[in-house]
């Protein structure tokens, strides 16, 4: 991906990864994924499956909902790249598993505030697909994202 440049994907120390709240690093890069931004610093994407009521493992969610990570770091710089003290927190997607793709997106919960970054990682979710799934994969899941800002 032209995109690859600005992802890290360095492994991080084990004491890194192990992480509260059940966050990881997004499946795609088995080591961490953070995004320069224009003016130099970085943010940090973590990821979990928050819930899932769907007859799809959880490892088959988390590697489609995950994948290219970057575009999840993107709206975090496109609602706070500009400013000083750019936020951490937490945004919380619900939907469902329908014909191999995340169907009828809508935001659980966010502690930004922020309807730019909140309606953009839903969206980004809603354009992947869940191909692993198969034909018979349904039901509701949920998936948090948790950006950190790295200096």
């Amino acid at each position: 991906s032209a995109h690859a440049p600005a992802l890290a994907s360095a492994r991080a120390p084990a004491s890194a990864t192990a992480l509260s709240g059940g966050f990881s690093n997004p499946t795609e890069h088995g080591g961490p994924a953070s995004w320069t931004m224009k003016d130099g610093r970085h943010v940090r994407l973590l990821a979990r499956v928050a819930s899932n009521g769907s007859n799809v493992t959880d490892a088959v969610v988390k590697s489609a909902i995950e994948w290219s990570a970057w575009e999840y770091l993107r709206c975090y710089e496109r609602a706070f790249g500009t400013l000083k003290d750019q936020p951490e927190g937490v945004i919380v997607v619900d939907y469902e598993i329908i014909d191999q793709l995340p169907r009828h997106a809508k935001l659980k919960s966010s502690t930004f505030k922020n309807a730019a970054i909140d309606s953009c990682v839903v969206g980004t979710l809603v354009g992947h697909t869940i191909n692993a799934a198969g034909p018979n994969g349904r039901g509701p899941a949920s998936h948090a994202f948790r950006f950190v800002p790295m200096n």
